[in-house]
């Protein structure tokens, strides 16, 4: 799944998802989380909509105060443009989170199953960190900082690859699955510390933040 939602100095939000059937799955809980940082930027009730389809927005007045990409940059095969437009509706002073898939994490994934990526929504390329951070920087960016997340979801995909990304009745990965549903939810110390030291070896996804350069 791939989502963008962006919040304006007033408070109102507007997401973006390519895929509809993931829209719909992800909708409440992504409002949730959109509607929680607008109501942090501006205290007044957030307006908050999100639409299927790329990453393109037509109101050429639109000012973001803050971006979040979610690996839309991995599934649009326009990516170039969608970060010419990410760049584009933020605000000078604004600050943009773009989440991509890991290089190496996402490499081994895709040597051990062409069903992870060849399917309608799948990823279809994979970034250095280097290649997107110039890419952003061409889009009118300025790179500040980077961190690697979900270590400990790295396995479980590599498991998912080699034993087939749709036999769900697999015992390994189902009982790996219900130990990253426990992590989520319980967040226990010994998980928490696992994925601490896994983040920057196999963290499955790379985050890079990045500001509009200009005052606000």
């Amino acid at each position: 799944m791939s989502k963008v939602w962006l919040i304006t100095g007033s408070g109102n939000g507007l997401g973006r998802d390519i895929a509809q059937a993931a829209l719909a799955a992800a909708q409440p809980g992504l409002a949730a989380t959109a509607a929680a940082e607008a109501r942090r930027l501006a205290p007044n009730e957030p307006d908050v909509h999100f639409l299927s389809g790329k990453v393109s927005l037509a109101r050429s007045d639109l000012a973001v105060a803050r971006e979040h990409q979610e690996r839309a940059l991995a599934l649009d095969p326009a990516h170039s443009g969608a970060m010419n437009e990410l760049g584009r509706v933020l605000r000078p002073g604004g600050l943009a989170a773009i989440t991509v898939p890991s290089f190496l994490p996402e490499r081994i994934c895709w040597a051990l199953s062409t069903e992870y990526h060849e399917v309608p929504g799948g990823h279809v390329r994979i970034y250095t960190r280097v290649e997107l951070e110039a890419k952003l920087a061409r889009a009118g960016l300025s790179v500040g900082w980077h961190h690697y997340a979900h270590g400990l979801h790295s396995p479980f995909w590599w498991l998912k690859c080699a034993v087939g990304v749709h036999q769900d009745k697999n015992r390994l990965t189902s009982a790996y699955h219900r130990m990253l549903v426990w992590d989520i939810m319980r967040q226990p110390a010994a998980t928490r510390l696992a994925e601490q030291t896994l983040n920057p070896v196999v963290g499955k996804s790379l985050v890079v933040y990045a500001v509009k350069q200009g005052q606000p």
